[in-house]
């Protein structure tokens, strides 16, 4: 740590045109600069292509008008990084504003700006000829392997003599599991899923990959500063609205989906389609899943684990309704 912050104080810091007055490190990689022009993050990273990204997103994103992102400050020779030793470091502005809460207003505006992002995405062609991580067509294909693991399970178990608590719970709602996932999956199919990421990755189309509300601040003038791109991945934009609604739920504020799916439209419609693949993402039994795989891979009481399953599956029927509430159309 000690060598890092020479290392930043010496050989970084003053490529840029600003005074220091301190720095704070923050977490592994990341450090609060107070300068004569404010906070700034500078930021650490090893992996040169990924900083390339992020770079081309913001400038991307600056020409089409947005300003309060996390685009790279330059450098006093006009560079948007900086290289030392075999680290790479760019600086940020810190932009002022508390973080969003889950009520109705602040909602509205992450929602609205999570389409005005993916408009801006998808004005003319992104300039950027580095390697993105791709996840397109990956949904159906992980749904379908979450449902055979779970037969697999199934299988496993039912010949088992001497079954554990959470096996036995398990098994029970076995059919009821598979059910669901086949259920998604084919809500998936409805909605043309493998077509339109097809379609997707041959425009080369990027989500943000986890677009949360901590990673927004807010004015009090309303205005909204979206603080990171670290998680960009070659996907659809509409992955970025099926993860932000599946975090609602998550976090029990399934009620807002609706209303947040509704602010998204007024800058980006969506189509019957996109809807239907929306509803197939957030009708997967996610949690219920990840209780499973963590029972097989960690050592924990397994009375803990029956009472996760239950509260997970409890949590699934209960967020039904938000899904269909937030879905009443039928796809043919």
């Amino acid at each position: 740590m000690v060598a890092a912050m020479d290392d930043i104080t010496r050989s970084v810091l003053p490529r840029y045109e600003i005074e220091v007055n301190g720095i704070e490190p923050i977490g592994k990689g990341l450090y609060r600069v107070d300068t004569d022009r404010g906070g700034k993050w500078l930021h650490e990273h090893e992996d040169m292509e990924a900083v390339q990204l992020r770079f081309a997103v913001t400038e991307h994103l600056a020409n089409h008008c947005f300003r309060r992102i996390p685009r790279f400050i330059r450098t006093l020779h006009g560079d948007p990084y900086v290289r030392s030793g075999e680290r790479v470091y760019t600086l940020t502005d810190e932009w002022a504003g508390r973080q969003p809460e889950y009520i109705t207003s602040d909602l509205r505006l992450a929602a609205v700006n999570l389409a005005e992002l993916h408009s801006a995405l998808c004005a003319g062609d992104l300039n950027m000829d580095r390697c993105i991580p791709q996840r397109h067509g990956t949904w159906a294909q992980a749904f379908k392997r979450c449902r055979d693991h779970v037969a697999s399970i199934v299988s496993s178990w039912n010949s088992i003599g001497n079954r554990d608590d959470f096996q036995e719970v398990f098994l029970n709602y076995a059919p009821w599991l598979s059910e669901v996932m086949d259920e998604s999956i084919e809500t998936l199919e409805k909605g043309g899923y493998d077509a339109v990421a097809r379609e997707h990755q041959e425009r080369n189309s990027i989500c943000f990959g986890e677009y949360r509300l901590e990673h927004l601040r807010i004015t009090g003038e309303g205005k909204v500063a979206t603080l990171s791109f670290d998680t960009i991945a070659g996907d659809m934009p509409l992955y970025d609205v099926a993860r932000f609604c599946h975090i609602l739920l998550e976090e029990g504020k399934g009620v807002f989906i609706p209303s947040v799916l509704s602010n998204y439209e007024e800058v980006r419609k969506l189509d019957e389609e996109e809807k239907a693949i929306v509803k197939g993402y957030l009708s997967f039994p996610h949690s219920v899943y990840r209780i499973i795989t963590a029972y097989l891979q960690l050592s924990r009481p397994q009375d803990r684990f029956v009472g996760l399953l239950q509260q997970a599956v409890d949590r699934w029927r209960m967020n039904q309704p938000f899904i269909l509430g937030a879905f009443r159309y039928e796809t043919s």
